[in-house]
């Protein structure tokens, strides 16, 4: 289903990342449609959202300059901040994100060889309160968006140039009690068109 573009204030862009490749892909086609530009254009930008993904709209510099600005004054591609960054001897990072609502969320990537396995999370916090898990003693905060998780794989891949072999919810949070964020997630992770990786 393909959205309208909301053209008003710059804090109602819409998210490209809280849309599923083919989603996003209509609605930029339509945009691009109707600002003159080539259809194939909105490819070029989903591409840059996961499969080989841009920072922001102004790093996707195979657009033209003119059309990156009019996509910037309708759409977004929000950054999940980054707070902290460690490293362990045997090469395993630890990431702590910073979500828009000051809430933060913990994703860990773990080499092994030319495989990387990244642990995401898929709420901040957790109401199950399982005594083997410390963010259960955290409590409970919300669940987090379609473009909050998946965007944890997109700014792994920002942050470290590589891209992840295998992703698992072991993360923050409990994934089958945010189902409805997570059944997407794993659409962008899957599709061709998102990052590509394989199911098992």
């Amino acid at each position: 289903m393909m959205r309208e573009p909301r053209e008003s204030r710059s804090e109602e862009r819409v998210n490209l990342l809280d849309m599923l490749p083919a989603e996003a892909e209509a609605t930029l086609r339509a945009f691009a449609t109707a600002n003159g530009e080539r259809p194939f254009r909105a490819a070029q930008v989903v591409q840059h959202l996961w499969s080989s993904p841009r920072a922001s709209l102004d790093d996707m510099t195979g657009l033209p300059s003119a059309f990156r600005e009019r996509l910037a004054e309708v759409f977004e591609i929000p950054r999940l901040a980054l707070s902290t960054r460690q490293r362990s001897v045997d090469g395993t990072e630890k990431f702590l994100f910073r979500l828009a609502d000051g809430e933060h969320i913990e994703t860990v990537a773990i080499p092994d060889g030319s495989r990387l396995t990244l642990c995401i999370s898929s709420q901040a916090g957790c109401a199950l309160q399982c005594s083997f898990c410390a963010t259960g003693a955290m409590g409970f905060a919300r669940n987090l968006r379609l473009f909050e998780i998946a965007g944890q794989v997109r700014e792994t891949i920002l942050l470290t140039g590589q891209k992840p072999t295998n992703i698992v919810f072991m993360g923050m949070g409990e994934p089958l009690m945010n189902w409805k964020a997570v059944d997407p997630t794993l659409t962008i992770l899957n599709d061709p068109s998102g990052f590509g990786i394989g199911s098992r």
